[in-house]
């Protein structure tokens, strides 16, 4: 599931000021006795277990003992342990933001500390080096992905009624026409997340950007060189409208998928008959399936590109991706060679028997996954030319998981015009 994003760290330095290093838990890095790696995460429960399971054999090898502690308040607990001087040896950051944040209070050193930078931009999929990078510089190490880009359907029922498969963006909207003429609803969308709401739409929007303009121009927007009304990004936040607002292609229409929570809008591919037919959405979406359909995912679900070939738009197949990062906080040696364990391109596979794990590296065996649809999944990210993580992710606080959000939100209520959302979404941006 989506993880919150971010409180910049220097806000949230200030509100942990209070806080004693001593009940931050056992000290880390140079501090953390010979032959001890501390590794603080956001893993809990089954994916903490996945991940020590994953290091067992580092640990056999070198004879250093991984201490792992996960925790749900990850973003408040590294910063409030950075405070106190006792950070992690490493860390698993899962936004670009609060990885740079971590790097410019210097608590963390450069990737090429710890590993060949070069052999691992040539070994992951490309793109996911520099989305780790500040000023220039590698510091996040990717070892987990999610894929963003993708379509979702129920295999059966698609069968059933005869539709393929699309392969380019113009075949996704002809599919979209011929459901609606069948009387069916070509998409379920769901954008309801308590606090959060909103956050389903900036994937869309992130998807719209890429397609319509290629990484480049993606990248001027996170960093905000080009601001969101720019006649760029109004173009995606129109193409996703056009989406949303024709009448009858989304179930509930703009205001059910406001009203409908992400968790449970994909519940209408598996209606008999179906509620919709399309889903875009990340990988972890398989979560919140019917146990029934998560016990055989092979026989009910297809998952595939989210097609790029907008016409007069990037003609590139990129993808969105978001995931987690090793980053190295301290100078511990062993701390460093659990580092280049991460980098391997066999890292994970473990992990990735049992479920819940793809790899960031372009020739990860894909026969360890337990399902064709996972197989997929990894095939998405790596066949495409280019990854661009999550861009709100990527944004500051303020706007990423903020402005971005509610503006959007206030936009597809029909509360307010889009010159409007984007102006307001532009003005929260920090000085």
């Amino acid at each position: 599931m989506r993880s919150r994003r971010p409180v910049r760290l220097t806000v949230v330095l200030s509100a942990m000021s209070l806080l004693s290093a001593a009940c931050l838990g056992p000290g880390g890095g140079e501090g953390g006795g010979e032959n001890v790696v501390t590794v603080l995460g956001t893993w809990t429960d089954a994916e903490a277990k996945a991940f020590e399971e994953s290091v067992k054999p580092f640990e056999e090898e070198t004879g250093v003992d991984v201490k792992y502690e996960g925790s749900r308040n990850f973003t408040e607990l590294v910063v409030a342990r950075v405070q106190g001087g006792n950070p992690p040896d490493i860390s698993t950051p899962a936004q670009p933001g609060l990885l740079s944040d971590l790097v410019q209070q210097d608590a963390a050193l450069p990737l090429s500390e710890s590993v060949d930078v070069q052999a691992l931009q040539d070994s992951l999929i490309p793109g996911l080096i520099e989305s780790g990078q500040v000023d220039g510089e590698a510091y996040g190490l990717p070892m987990k992905l999610a894929v963003k880009s993708a379509l979702w359907y129920p295999v059966p029922e698609f069968e059933e009624a005869g539709y393929q498969v699309p392969e380019t963006y113009p075949e996704l909207v002809d599919l979209q026409r011929q459901i609606a003429r069948d009387g069916e609803t070509p998409w379920c969308i769901g954008a309801e997340s308590a606090e959060s709401t909103g956050w389903p739409i900036t994937d869309w929007i992130e998807e719209y950007v890429l397609r319509l303009h290629g990484p480049e121009v993606y990248d001027q927007w996170i960093s905000h060189e080009l601001p969101f009304n720019s006649p760029e990004i109004k173009a995606a936040f129109e193409e996703f409208g056009k989406v949303v607002n024709t009448k009858g292609n989304v179930a509930g229409g703009a205001r059910g998928v406001l009203a409908t929570n992400f968790g449970d809008s994909p519940q209408g591919l598996f209606e008999d008959p179906p509620n919709c037919y399309l889903e875009r959405q990340a990988n972890f979406i398989t979560g919140f399936y019917p146990e029934d359909v998560q016990g055989d995912l092979d026989s009910n679900v297809g998952a595939t590109y989210f097609p790029s070939g907008i016409q007069g738009g990037y003609q590139g197949d990129p993808v969105l991706v978001a995931g987690e990062y090793a980053l190295l906080m301290t100078d511990n040696p062993d701390a460093k060679q659990l580092m280049k364990f991460l980098a391997q391109d066999s890292y994970g596979q473990s992990w990735a028997e049992t479920g819940g794990y793809l790899s960031p590296h372009q020739g990860f065996d894909t026969s360890v996954y337990p399902d064709d649809v996972t197989r997929s999944l990894q095939e998405i990210a790596a066949e495409a030319d280019v990854a661009r993580f999550d861009g709100s992710d990527a944004m500051p606080g303020p706007v990423g998981s903020g402005s971005f959000w509610t503006e959007s939100v206030a936009w597809l209520s029909g509360d307010q015009d889009l010159d409007t959302t984007l102006k307001k979404i532009d003005e929260s941006w920090p000085e």
